[in-house]
């Protein structure tokens, strides 16, 4: 069987904490969301938004990328502002499936 690699990152709660509801944290989570809206738009990112409703309270987000290697996933995730301020963390792995059987039709090729 021809399977395909999907690398998945799970953003978690990181070390630091910028107060909720502050000019700093509202900066932040403007750039965060640059730094994804951005990786969606180059076809590097096909899928990614916040967690809801886990028992796992640290879950803050997960974000499936298209790249060649797990560690280009890596460094990409590792670029998000909000990793390098220490807000997130980042958890990877990678999910081998049959190859075409998940579908992205609103990602670039």
């Amino acid at each position: 069987m021809d399977f395909e690699a999907h690398h998945f990152v799970m953003l978690r709660r990181g070390a630091t904490g910028t107060p909720a509801g502050t000019p700093e944290a509202e900066a932040l989570r403007k750039r965060h969301l640059a730094h994804l809206f951005a990786l969606l738009d180059s076809g590097k990112m096909v899928a990614c938004g916040p967690c809801e409703d886990q028992d796992d309270a640290d879950l803050r987000g997960m974000c499936i990328y298209r790249t060649g290697t797990a560690a280009e996933a890596r460094a990409l995730a590792e670029s998000d502002p909000a990793v390098q301020a220490g807000e997130l963390r980042v958890e990877l792995l990678t999910w081998k499936t049959p190859r075409g059987q998940l579908a992205f039709p609103k990602a670039p090729a």
